[in-house]
């Protein structure tokens, strides 16, 4: 995940269990996503929306971009467009 201010990198090879972290972020704007087959990535903003990453490089919407969660679950995600 790359933020305006700097990169994160969370690295993940499985969501069997489901993993929760509280991102250390000034400001998420975009990001690249590779998720293991099975496997996706939601940001939780703080009213408790999800919203599951897609596979590639995208754009966080606004409303996303200061999650008080990442979570990786089993699920599957869909392409960057």
């Amino acid at each position: 995940m790359i933020s305006e201010t700097g990169s994160r990198t969370i690295v993940y090879d499985s969501c069997q269990p489901p993993r929760q972290l509280q991102p250390q972020l000034a400001q998420l704007q975009s990001f690249r996503n590779q998720p293991p087959p099975g496997c996706q990535a939601v940001l939780v903003n703080q009213s408790g929306a999800g919203l599951v990453l897609c596979v590639g490089r995208g754009f966080v919407p606004p409303e996303f971009s200061r999650p008080s969660l990442v979570r990786m679950q089993p699920g599957t995600a869909p392409a960057c467009l």
